[in-house]
This record gives C-alpha cells, structure tokens and sequence, in this order.
C-alpha cells in the first residue's frame, strides 16, 4: 500500500533552498553564500559548512563560519570526478552528519576546464564528443549536489558577449550554456542573481519552483550589510507574503511631478497610508515612523485598543500640509512639493525611532553611543497602500 511523503522544510518553515546564484564578477555572490550558511547553521543547528572550491575563496568561508567548521575536498576541485568520489566516500562515513551546507565556489571553473578538454580533443581528434564530455560533467556536478542531500548554493557568472562585428553592442551571457542551464532547473529550487549598482548590492529573485509564473523582483542590501539578512528576507518574501515589487511603489514615486493620478481628499487618504506604512529595518526589526500599523495595543482590563498609528500619521500630514501653506500664502501650491516634505518628517521620526533603539541598545552593552542616523534608505520590502488597518477616524478637512 503508498505512504504518505512527509514534507521536510527547513526548521519546519520554508523549503530547502538548493539555489543557483549568477551575477558579474565582484557582485557579492561569495558573500551571499556565506550569509546563507551562517543563517542555515543557525536555523538547524549544523554547524559546517562543506565548500568545493574552484575558485580558490574557501578561506573566505573559513574567516566568517570559523575553520573548525569549514570542509573542502582534498581532491582537485576541478577534477569533477575525483571529487565526486571524495564526496560519495565522505557521506558513508557520516563527514556529513554536522554540515548545513553545501556550496558549489564556483561551477564557471568547472565548465571552463570542460570546455578547454573539449577544445583539446577537437584538435587531436581523440576523445569522444566535446559537448558529451561537458554534459557529463555538468551532470555529475549536478548529482553531487543532490547526493549530499543539503541545502546547496552553485555560483555561476555573468559576463558581456561582445558581437564581433559591432563592439559597442554587448548582450549579457551565462559562463555555463543554455542548455546546461536548462538541465539544472530539475534541480534548484532558486535562482539568484546579485547586482551593484550607484546604490550599492542587490539581489534579483528569478525564478522559484514553488512559485511557477514569478515575476522577478529585487532587494536591496544595506549599506555594510554583507548580505547578512538577505536569505531569511528571500525566504519570507517567496513563502509567507507576496513577492514585493523592484521598489517600494509609494515612495518611488512619491512627489515627483504628479505622485498620485488624483488630487484633494483622496491623496490626502494615499499620502497617510504611505506615511503609516513606512519603516526602516535595523536588526531585522521594522522600525514605523508612527508604530506599527498592524499592531493593536491591549488595554489594562485585557480588551484590544486601538491602534494609533492612522491618527499620528494623519496629524504629521495635518501639519506639514498647514506649514507648507502658510509658508506658500495658500498660493501655487503643489502636491508634489508638498509630498517631498511629508517624505521628509515621516523618515525624520523614523530615523529618531531608530536613533533610540541603538542608543538604547548601546548603553546596555556599555558601548559608546552611536552617531545619529544620517538619512539611511527605506527598507526595500514595503507595505503598499493596501491593508491600512480600520479605523472610526474619518480624515475630514481639505485636500491640503
């Protein structure tokens, strides 16, 4: 008679990750890694982390999750097959038992070498087919992945394809082929890419085998942040909410030109909406100008209160909106010069949000307190201008 397959997420949250990172040289892809597997060890309890290094970065591993915990093969990493039998021996002899983690630094090298045998047999005309050589290779890169049976990282790159004819004209390319990249979908669940741009690192999502028509979206990394948080906030964002958009829709737009495509009492009600639902995230914690809008206190007598947040943010619009005014004559007034200015105070009290959490923070270690935040970007995982919490408050007044 069939059983039934128990499910076996990750700490019983989310699916194992068995990701495909690519992204251009020097994009932090390395670091990703790294951060995946101290979130990883942390999430269930295993420690090391095992790295086939092609690339020659497993001291980077080493530095950050400690060389106690660190394993490499001993074989030539680039000699597919000699590892591939390291592997297979190390699993019967439970090396694995305490690894969290497999990551593959980088295949871009494997395929390399592949691809030069094949080049070698071609002018020798010894040997069998050179695309055969590379898609056994690619596939035993591909079974040892699965084998270990791990939450598993596989770095590729991105670089520019340059058409010989015309040099200016540049299309990105993958350092493994199409077809490869074909075969691999039947075994990551992810694909990741990173970036850098003038703002700093950012990783796009591609694809998700849990969520088949995704739209790809984009998070940005903090200033500094190593991309320390980024896989808990891939994970979330894939598997308990909606993908977030690129940015953020309400302050992206928020007061250029014509932020909204309406005007009077109905910006006012988008604009209080967008000020309530901003938030910067520090530590993993949101930090709300106005508190969190999904919050409702709890009275003395146990009953629910009500939340405040709709009624501070609607009074900071009141003001800001009254100023902005008096300062103009009530004259040549314009919602977008008025929407910078909401932007402005809405971010100010949620820097002083923040400002008090590290003080705070700093005088229970006993270290110096830190410098005021200095304007740090908004989170890039946004509540939008559905879900404002209910409230009997009605907004009343004008539209400025």
């Amino acid at each position: 008679m069939a059983r039934q397959v128990q499910a076996l997420p990750i700490a019983g949250k989310y699916p194992k990750p068995i990701v495909h990172c690519t992204g251009r040289p020097e994009t932090g892809k390395t670091q990703l890694a790294i951060s995946f597997a101290l979130w990883l060890a942390e999430l269930t309890g295993k420690p090391k982390v095992y790295v086939w290094p092609t690339d020659g970065r497993e001291h980077e591993y080493a530095q950050v999750v400690g060389t106690e915990n660190t394993l490499a093969p001993n074989a030539n990493p680039l000699d597919v097959s000699a590892v591939q039998d390291e592997v297979n021996k190390d699993l019967r002899n439970k090396v694995f038992d305490q690894v969290g983690f497999f990551s593959v630094d980088t295949v871009t090298h494997i395929y390399r070498q592949a691809s030069l045998s094949n080049q070698l047999k071609g002018m020798t005309g010894q040997g069998s087919s050179g695309h055969a050589l590379k898609a056994v290779t690619m596939m035993n890169v591909v079974t040892v992945v699965m084998a270990v049976n791990l939450p598993a990282f596989v770095i590729t790159h991105v670089y520019d394809k340059s058409d010989h004819k015309n040099l200016e004209n540049k299309e990105q390319r993958e350092s493994i082929s199409e077809t490869e990249e074909a075969r691999w979908k039947l075994a990551y669940n992810l694909k990741i890419e990173t970036g850098k741009d003038a703002k700093g690192y950012y990783i796009i999502v591609r694809e998700c085998r849990e969520r088949p028509g995704l739209k790809p979206f984009k998070l940005r990394d903090p200033e500094g942040g190593m991309f320390r948080t980024m896989p808990e906030r891939i994970m979330k964002a894939l598997y308990e909410k909606e993908a977030p958009p690129e940015e953020p829709k309400g302050w992206k737009d928020f007061g250029r030109e014509k932020p909204f495509p309406d005007t009077g009492e109905q910006f006012k009600q988008n604009a209080v909406r967008e000020m309530m639902n901003f938030f910067i995230m520090v530590d993993g914690i949101r930090f709300y100008a106005f508190g969190d809008p999904a919050k409702r206190p709890t009275k003395k007598n146990g009953d629910q209160g009500v939340n405040g947040a709709p009624n501070y943010a609607l009074n900071t619009y009141t003001k800001v909106a009254q100023a902005y005014s008096e300062e103009k004559g009530g004259k040549n007034l314009k919602l977008g010069e008025l929407t910078e200015r909401l932007k402005q105070a809405t971010e100010e009290r949620a820097q002083a949000a923040v400002q008090k959490y590290l003080t705070q923070k700093a005088e229970e270690a006993g270290e110096p307190i830190p410098p005021p935040v200095d304007e740090p970007d908004p989170a890039p995982v946004q509540a939008g201008l559905d879900g404002m919490p209910e409230t009997n408050n009605g907004y009343g007044g004008g539209a400025l």
